[in-house]
C-alpha cells in the first residue's frame, strides 16, 4: 500500500488498524497529528495490545515540511516505532 500526504495518513491508519491487509507499506508525509493526534493514539493502543507488528514499512517526510508539522510528527513516529522493537517490523526511513 502506497500513500503520500492524506494517502500516507490512510496507509498509516491501515497499518495500525489491520496491518495484515498488506505486507509492505510506503507511508509518505502522513498527517499524523490530525484530529487531535488520533493516529498517534492508535499506534500507542496497538503497541499495548500487540506484541508484534509484522510489516515492511517505509516511512518518510520531506525536510521542508516543517511549517505544517509533518516532519516533526513523522520523525517522532519513526523513533516511537523503533523503540517498540517489534520483531516482525522492517522499518526504513
Amino acid at each position: 500500500l502506497v500513500g503520500y500526504s492524506y494517502g500516507g495518513t490512510f496507509a498509516f491508519h491501515v497499518l495500525m488498524s489491520t496491518p495484515a491487509s498488506f505486507e509492505r507499506y510506503v507511508v509518505g508525509s502522513p498527517v499524523l497529528a490530525r484530529d487531535g493526534g488520533e493516529l498517534i493514539a492508535d499506534e500507542a493502543r496497538y503497541a499495548t495490545e500487540h506484541a508484534d507488528l509484522r510489516a515492511t514499512v517505509f516511512l518518510s517526510a520531506g525536510e521542508l515540511e516543517v511549517e505544517n508539522g509533518i516532519l516533526e510528527t513523522t520523525r517522532a513516529m519513526m523513533s516511537t516505532l523503533r523503540s517498540r522493537k517489534h520483531p516482525g517490523l522492517a522499518l526504513q526511513t
